[in-house]
């Protein structure tokens, strides 16, 4: 009888704990200066990236008008992706500086999933928690 409501309580600080651990949220910006074409900056700065649940490290999914943009939350700017360096009260925005005239380049078609833009995942059948 014991090990039943032990059980039962650990299975349900688990599924509290998992729901509890969300996605941060989406947050919505200007592009306030563009200094120069590699160079943008962004209206949301460190606090409320940090409020919405981002840290630095986090790959994020930029939209701009039409235009999707994956970049890396970072404490400076890399040299071959984009990243989203955030100061206090704007965070800027680096294109690649690896991009030179004359580089060469590939196009490819994106899998099915990126081309999308909103994946998910489906779960659906029986589940058993034994002990």
């Amino acid at each position: 009888m014991k090990r039943a409501i032990i059980a039962q309580v650990l299975v349900v600080l688990l599924l509290t704990s998992c729901a509890t651990t969300g996605r941060p949220e989406a947050l919505a910006f200007t592009i306030s200066e563009q200094s120069s074409a590699m160079v943008a900056t962004l209206s949301v700065g460190s606090e409320e990236l940090a409020q919405s649940g981002y840290r630095s490290g986090d790959w994020v999914r930029l939209e701009i008008d039409g235009i999707t943009l994956r970049a890396l939350i970072a404490d400076t700017p890399h040299r071959l992706f984009p990243t989203v360096v955030a100061s206090e009260h704007t965070s800027r925005l680096y294109l690649p500086t690896a991009i030179e005239s004359g580089t060469d380049g590939v196009l490819r078609l994106s899998p099915y999933d990126e081309r999308q833009g909103n994946p998910s995942v489906n779960l659906s059948g029986s589940f058993v928690f034994t002990f």
